[in-house]
């Protein structure tokens, strides 16, 4: 096995192992994409989903702290496989992403993931986002508070374009990692909007890739009840307040935090 190949650091929350049929799908095929694989579990994940993981060669960590240690100790695991097996070869890649999220790349545009992956290692960071075709394909409760999040940390980065910055989506090198893993942040999820923000500021060589693969994969673990009441019928379910009310506090986060990345100056 090549050590080109990243290391996957992913995160996974799946109390009743609804993505079973997913994993089933992609598994022989993101074993194939990877030199070594990294995921911390929520304490909720289904022990019988944590159990096949293990058998399949993935390490396992399960956490019952907040939302962004959970983040923390999947590229943590990351770094240090490198360190202890590879303290010489600098040019392995990180690659970050919600492992629901990459068995629904693994699973519809294949080719796409298996080519980015494969170009990790050119840069220090690689920052991948949505098309506007897999932007659209989320909630409105995600679209209209992520592209403020978009619209603002662009900015921030003095970018002419809106890039996609809250994918929660990067392959970057074990160095950048490590400073990454230095920040304090003052809320559990506005790391979203502010750790792309680092990484861009940090890296010497970047890259931004929009890809088709990035579409909504919450759909994938509701497919009983989208075969029963019909996919409107279940999104209009979905966009519930209490989901409103998740999204809003995401967003708040974000932007909160982004104040602390920047220094604002009254004209």
């Amino acid at each position: 096995m090549s050590n080109n190949l990243p290391i996957l650091v992913s995160t996974l929350h799946d109390p009743q192992f609804n993505l079973q049929y997913i994993f089933e799908e992609t598994i022989v095929s993101i074993k194939n994409l990877f030199q070594k694989r990294y995921i911390s579990c929520t304490q909720q994940t289904s022990t019988e989903f944590i159990q096949v993981l293990e058998k399949e060669g993935f390490q396992i960590t399960v956490s019952d702290s907040t939302h962004i240690d959970i983040y923390r100790t999947a590229i943590k695991a990351g770094i240090d496989e490198i360190e202890k097996t590879q303290p010489t070869h600098r040019d392995t890649s990180l690659f970050y992403i919600d492992f629901d999220r990459l068995m629904h790349w693994c699973k519809n545009y294949p080719e796409e993931l298996s080519n980015i992956l494969s170009h990790l290692n050119e840069k220090d960071l690689t920052l991948l986002g949505r098309s506007k075709q897999a932007f659209d394909t989320h909630a409105s409760t995600q679209k209209e508070t992520e592209i403020i999040v978009n619209e603002i940390g662009s900015k921030i980065l003095g970018l002419s374009d809106t890039y996609d910055i809250i994918s929660v989506c990067w392959g970057f090198t074990p160095e950048l990692g490590k400073k990454l893993l230095t920040i304090k942040n003052s809320t559990l999820t506005g790391f979203y909007g502010t750790w792309p923000l680092f990484l861009w500021k940090w890296a010497s060589s970047k890259d931004y890739i929009e890809t088709n693969g990035l579409e909504w994969e919450t759909p994938d673990r509701y497919i009983i009840d989208i075969q029963k009441l019909g996919y409107k019928n279940w999104l209009k379910r979905f966009e519930n307040p209490g989901e409103w009310a998740k999204r809003v506090k995401i967003l708040h986060d974000c932007l909160d935090e982004m104040l602390n990345f920047v220094k604002i100056k009254l004209l």
